[in-house]
């Protein structure tokens, strides 16, 4: 059917539609909302599958009598045709599988496609506001794949308070370096509403600022030693940090790592402990996990490493990712300034010995933490920042 083009169109177009559905004509008093759940069938598709049963009924590519070369036409001349009004433009890379619903197709994709892209410790995104059939394929994926060991962290999709739609910049918060999937819908099941998947593609906004903070710590790194003006480069950390929506985790974390990194761990400690009281480990485990080096190491600076030890102590058994060695290195420079080196020996990665091995580089954040660690003899720490 041609899409009404002026509102005085609608209400013929309407009923033209509704005259297609027996079951509406036969129930004109009603209007059916639910076909999310369940969608009524049109004449041509009732038709079409009467004239299917009677004429042609036979397995598709199974075997070469009439019905079943007739069958396995009709299909791969739909598959053809949904794939156009897909705009699938590389049909050649791609394909259309037909099944009986939603669920099963995401129980599908969630059972053989998701768990070959999971590694241990890596997280997924689930929109647990969303019909239950963008949630429980993605939560059964999680239960199969922690059989095999490979355990998963489910995050839930941010929403908008107002509008219901996904909040795309609290989820580009929220997705770090292990986020390796995101769940959403296009349209609500309920609202009918569009839920503006487009913006949360990429994280263009957030991505932004994410590079503008990278440059001005690659400037920091490159020339810490030329850095004069330690207090000018904390403005320009606030000046990024006041650009975040209220309340952003993000914030306290970026303005204690310019603190930490400028000498001043007494002014760090606060601002890393406001970053988790936010909620940086919803909004990012990775960081909030990196926060607790940065926090222990702090600590004990200002001569706390008994609150270091016991911050970092349950990361030893948390999911293990590439900060492991920076949690035992931390854990080995607070023993060591609690007199107890021959458990820092233990705790610490690397050869045997009281101060613990230089950690491999893992990236620019973590740079100044191995240097830390390296110079633990000497007792010399830094942030991880």
């Amino acid at each position: 059917m041609t899409a009404p083009i002026t509102r005085e169109d609608l209400p013929q177009w309407q009923r033209a539609l509704r005259a297609q559905f027996p079951i509406v004509t036969g129930h004109p008093e009603l209007a059916y909302l639910d076909s999310a759940a369940t969608a009524q069938k049109p004449q041509a598709v009732l038709d079409a599958v009467q004239t299917y049963l009677t004429t042609s009924n036979a397995n598709s590519a199974r075997g070469t009598y009439t019905w079943a070369n007739r069958t396995t036409e009709l299909v791969e001349r739909t598959r053809e045709r949904v794939a156009r009004f897909l705009g699938d433009d590389r049909p050649e890379r791609s394909a259309v599988h037909f099944t009986s619903g939603t669920t099963e197709g995401l129980r599908t994709i969630a059972r053989d496609w998701l768990p070959g892209f999971l590694r241990d410790g890596d997280e997924i995104v689930v929109p647990d506001a969303d019909h239950q059939a963008n949630i429980t394929p993605w939560l059964e994926a999680q239960r199969l794949l922690a059989r095999e060991g490979v355990h998963v962290r489910v995050l839930p999709m941010p929403y908008q308070s107002g509008s219901g739609d996904y909040d795309h910049t609290a989820l580009a918060e929220r997705a770090g370096p292990r986020t390796r999937f995101v769940a959403t819908t296009h349209v609500h099941h309920v609202y009918g509403g569009d839920m503006n998947v487009h913006r949360c593609e990429g994280g263009t906004v957030n991505q932004d600022w994410e590079d503008r903070v990278a440059a001005l710590w690659a400037r920091f790194d490159d020339h810490a030693e030329e850095e004069a003006d330690e207090a000018r480069f904390r403005a320009e950390v606030d000046a990024l940090v006041a650009e975040l929506p209220d309340g952003s985790p993000l914030g306290p974390f970026e303005q204690a790592c310019a603190w930490d990194s400028t000498g001043r761990s007494d002014k760090a400690v606060p601002l890393y402990r406001e970053a988790l009281r936010r909620g940086l480990a919803d909004a990012s485990p990775y960081k909030a996990r990196r926060t607790k080096i940065q926090l222990a190491s702090s600590l004990r600076n200002i001569g706390r490493a008994e609150e270091g030890l016991a911050l970092l102590a349950p990361e030893l058994v948390a999911p293990s990712d590439e900060l492991d060695d920076p949690v035992r290195a931390t854990l080995a420079l607070c023993l060591s300034s609690l007199g107890r080196d021959r458990e820092g020996t233990v705790a610490g990665p690397g050869r045997p010995g009281p101060a613990p091995a230089p950690l491999p580089a893992i990236d620019r954040e973590l740079r100044p933490a191995a240097r830390g660690a390296a110079g633990a003899a000497a007792g010399v720490s830094s942030a991880v920042r």
